[in-house]
């Protein structure tokens, strides 16, 4: 009994709309990678507004682009979709952020700057003035915390290495068996859930 928060045509119509609109960032930006990551901030501002529903699409990139509006949970799904098409390194992360009711569950952004990984906060800058959306790590820790372990430089490495070295593998699914194979090495499921399971007519698959 599983559940998505989109259908494939939609996640495939908005990575045709992504990698557009991350052209479009690119140009105006002259592929610079600190006028990009504000550029991302700036569209932010003008298109979508923070909005909490209690409804799914308010955490996804989808729900985002239909409505102009979401959490921030879909706010930096978008954005970390989008820092991909423009060609930066980014991760996820959910940790706690600091807003007017205390401390609560956020989600956000870290990106390879510089040579090193940085936090970023579209959701935060939605509403501020600020000129950039890079902040001191000093200053975005009085508004944030996270798993140090789980979000190190050292982890986000491997993540970023994994990630890459999977879009140039072949990734092989059986419907409903409890293992995949990467370039011929197969990878046992059988202690977490099948990749890749039938429904009707439909084939869904989880990685």
């Amino acid at each position: 009994n599983r559940t998505f928060f989109d259908t494939a045509k939609n996640i495939n119509d908005l990575s045709c709309l992504l990698a557009t609109q991350a052209k479009q960032i690119r140009h105006k930006s002259r592929n610079d990678k600190k006028a990009i990551l504000n550029e991302i901030m700036h569209w932010f501002r003008d298109n979508v507004e923070y909005v909490n529903t209690n409804q799914i699409s308010d955490h996804s990139a989808v729900g985002l682009i239909k409505h102009g509006s979401a959490v921030c949970q879909g706010i930096a799904a978008y954005a970390y979709q989008l820092l991909y098409f423009c060609g930066i390194d980014a991760r996820y992360v959910s940790g706690e952020g600091l807003g007017a009711d205390g401390w609560g569950p956020h989600g956000w952004n870290m990106v390879f700057y510089d040579n090193r990984w940085q936090h970023l906060d579209y959701t935060f800058e939605l509403n501020s003035y600020s000129k950039s959306i890079l902040k001191k790590d000093s200053d975005f820790r009085k508004k944030h915390r996270w798993d140090e372990a789980k979000y190190s430089p050292k982890q986000s490495d491997i993540v970023i290495n994994s990630k890459k070295t999977l879009r140039k593998s072949i990734i092989s699914f059986i419907p409903n068996a409890s293992c995949f194979a990467i370039n011929g090495c197969i990878i046992d499921m059988r202690q977490s859930h099948n990749p890749c399971i039938s429904s009707g007519n439909k084939i869904f698959v989880s990685i």
